[in-house]
């Protein structure tokens, strides 16, 4: 289905997005540097032109692939919404589902510096496997956990 309904226009252009919906820690919504810093070459996360090109495509499908998901469990179940995470792995996913509840989506792009600013402010025991006492660890040595 959305593959076709994509087309080859999904990797032929540059715009980025995922729909209009919430793009979370990636800076720019799009592809190449609009900025008037020192070079010109790389987005506004330091990505050469390669990789703004990539992770623009990549958030056009995912972000189309995951409304029209979304979209499906709405109308099978009769009404009922969902959120949804999109990011390069399970662990960022589950995380950035919990961002744009109720019935929202949101997308980390899939580089080092859209992870890193995603990551930062969340308090260490919304990463998966910490608990209480990896919390109290994490402190104890003088790690910020809040």
């Amino acid at each position: 289905m959305l593959l076709s309904t994509l087309g080859s226009g999904a990797f032929g252009s540059s715009s980025g997005g995922g729909g209009g919906e919430q793009g979370a820690g990636d800076g720019a919504a799009g592809g190449g540097g609009g900025d008037d810093d020192e070079d010109d070459d790389e987005d506004d996360d330091g990505n050469p032109p390669v990789v703004a090109a990539y992770v623009a495509r990549w958030r056009a499908v995912a972000g189309a692939l995951v409304a029209e998901l979304r979209a499906a469990v709405t109308a099978a179940t009769g009404g009922l919404t969902c959120s949804a995470g999109i990011a390069c792995n399970a662990s960022l996913a589950k995380i950035a589902s919990d961002m744009d509840k109720p019935n929202g989506q949101t997308l980390l792009a899939p580089t080092r510096v859209s992870v890193a600013r995603f990551v930062a402010p969340l308090p260490v025991r919304k990463l998966g496997g910490v608990g209480k006492v990896t919390e109290r660890s994490a402190r104890a040595g003088g790690a910020a956990t809040d």
